[in-house]
This record gives C-alpha cells, sequence and structure tokens, in this order.
C-alpha cells in the first residue's frame, strides 16, 4: 500500500515540483493543499503518513497549523509534519519543534527524495 503525503504549500510551481519527484519516485499517494486553511480540512478527513507543511503563507501559516493540530487532536489526524521552508532563523526552527516537527527542510536546498527514504526507513 501507498504511503500517503500531503504537502502544503502556497506557491504552486514549488509544490508542483515535489509532487512530480514524489510521483517519479513512486510508491507515494501525493495531496496537495495550497494554504493552512485546506490543510487543515484535508488533515480532518484523511490520515496522511507525512506532511510537508510550509511556514510562510498568507492567510492561515504553518504555525498557525500547527498549532490547531496541537490543540484540537480530536479533530485532525496525527501525521508526522516537517516544516518545509525558506525561514531558516533559530526563533522559528524553536518554535515549531515545540509543536513536534520532525525535521526543518530549507526549500532550496531539499532533497525530497532523501528526505522521504529516510523517513519512511
Amino acid at each position: 500500500m501507498s504511503k500517503k503525503i500531503l504537502i502544503v504549500e502556497d506557491e504552486l510551481d514549488i509544490a508542483n515540483w515535489f509532487k512530480k519527484q514524489l510521483d517519479l519516485k513512486g510508491g507515494y499517494d501525493v495531496d496537495l493543499a495550497e494554504g493552512g486553511q485546506q490543510a487543515l480540512d484535508k488533515i480532518a478527513k484523511t490520515q496522511y503518513d507525512l506532511i510537508f507543511l510550509d511556514l510562510v503563507m498568507p492567510e492561515v501559516d504553518g504555525t498557525e497549523v500547527l498549532k490547531a493540530i496541537k490543540t484540537e487532536p480530536d479533530k485532525y489526524k496525527k501525521a508526522p509534519i516537517m516544516a518545509l521552508t525558506n525561514v531558516t532563523n533559530d526563533d522559528t526552527k524553536k518554535e515549531v519543534e515545540k509543536y513536534g516537527v520532525k525535521k526543518f527542510i530549507v526549500k532550496t536546498d531539499a532533497d525530497i527524495d532523501a528526505v522521504v527514504d529516510e523517513f519512511f526507513k
């Protein structure tokens, strides 16, 4: 059975690039959410095996998504979350780590295949 992955990214070119990389690798059912609210709606309905979450998005940002998941565990299905962002300051890392983020991935440096392989070993 394929692993379900959600990519939450408001920049569609980036989201589609990551999705394409995973599709080429095979074995993954990849879903996209264009923003935080759409991500929360999907997470409430679907059990994902892994979520890549952009932190900087308009309206509902990644930190708000993390807070909602943590404060309303009966509403949102749990899944490991990896922060996918270009924000690299220590304060941001500390903020998202307190919500249980498993890894902090800089988009410009991301090797999505290696990250997924490492996670699903």
